[in-house]
């Protein structure tokens, strides 16, 4: 049906029962002409999103006009679920677009889902003050060379509380694994607030926590030298002994052999190790 230019061209009826031309080649060969798409459903299914993954950044922006989606409307309960949508998009661009989620559906129940590391820490960071939302870390716990791997999840509360909360229930391999975590969060919040050297290492995950505790070891010792310290040398020795008696143990046997006295002892040494001033003596 012709239109005028004014709105915008010609209207096409595609029958998706053809074997050679399917909507989908139909949309794929749009995004290298067209600047947008307006696209108004009853249902959205994000997979039709996914099968024009490389295509659909080409545009310059996509409304949804969706039937059963009105952000006002307190009943029934809405989702919205987001599984690495943003991923494509710069972070300049997906900021805004977390504000936009907050502005404009105010009663949905979000779900923002990634596999990137590096986003989800900004993601969090960029919430954490609003309130109304919590980040949470689905990963995987390699317990020994010959046990399964363990599905954990690490939400905002405190690790250390958390791993009190294990070693109450008698389970010291959990305990282990969440004072690890808040060792290694302080160490890379402390090379990172303080500007400490590393290698070069284009996968963050590669950064290991024997690499951030020499980089801390390392300027500790250039103080000392200077007549400063830069960790209160008192701590020192009582992390040392918790790397070697617990997370050593953790990293090679699973936890086996642990004992509820070291796991009380390392909670302490990493409680005093995070509640600690840094530098400690300039």
């Amino acid at each position: 049906m012709p239109q005028d230019s004014k709105s915008g061209g010609e209207l096409f009826i595609v029958d998706n029962t053809e074997s050679d031309w399917k909507v989908l080649r139909y949309l794929k060969e749009w995004t290298r002409i067209a600047k947008s798409f307006d696209i108004a459903t009853g249902h959205f299914e994000i997979g039709g999103m996914l099968a024009l993954d490389g295509e659909w950044q080409r545009l310059e922006k996509i409304r949804l006009l969706m039937a059963d989606s009105n952000p006002t409307d307190l009943d029934p309960l809405r989702v919205l679920v987001l599984d690495d949508v943003l991923i494509g998009l710069d972070i300049s661009n997906r900021l805004p677009l977390l504000e936009l989620l907050r502005v404009e559906f105010p009663y949905h129940q979000i779900m923002l889902l990634t596999h990137d590391e590096l986003w989800f820490s900004i993601a969090r960071e960029h919430t954490q003050h609003w309130g109304s939302w919590r980040s949470a870390q689905l990963f995987v716990e390699i317990t020994g060379h010959s046990d399964p791997a363990v599905p954990r999840l690490r939400d905002t509360t405190d690790d250390l509380a958390v791993a009190q909360r294990y070693l109450d229930g008698s389970d010291l391999r959990s305990a282990a694994v969440y004072i690890r975590a808040a060792f290694e969060s302080k160490l890379r919040k402390t090379c990172e607030d303080q500007n400490l050297k590393l290698a070069y290492k284009q996968d963050v995950k590669k950064v290991s926590a024997q690499m951030l505790w020499d980089a801390v070891l390392a300027r500790h010792n250039e103080m000392v030298a200077a007549g400063g310290e830069f960790l209160d040398s008192n701590l020192i020795p009582g992390v040392n002994a918790v790397r070697s008696q617990i997370l050593n143990r953790l990293s090679h046997d699973g936890g086996l052999g642990l004992t509820r006295t070291d796991v009380q002892t390392a909670i302490a040494t990493m409680g005093a190790l995070r509640g600690s001033n840094i530098p400690h003596r300039q």
